[in-house]
């Protein structure tokens, strides 16, 4: 379970929101549902994002060590 706690963000006060499996987000017009989606949206499309960048970057650096260590053996 994932918690987020919300403060002053958009026309939300202040918010308690605890996903688990499947959360609905309910309550009437312009009371800031819209605003947690798109928050919740931008926070997993940011976390997926720093997932790949980070192996993409460990990919890089053992591709850079491997080179670096080939050009090394075959110099000798």
């Amino acid at each position: 379970m994932i918690n987020f706690t919300l403060e002053n963000v958009g026309i939300i006060k202040h918010a308690e929101i605890a996903l688990n499996g499947l959360t609905v987000i309910a309550g009437e017009n312009d009371t800031g549902k819209s605003t947690v989606g798109k928050l919740m949206f931008a926070i997993v499309k940011t976390l997926s994002s720093f997932e790949q960048d980070l192996n993409a970057d460990k990919k890089k650096k053992i591709r850079e060590t491997i080179e670096t260590i080939y050009f090394k053996i075959t110099i000798i």
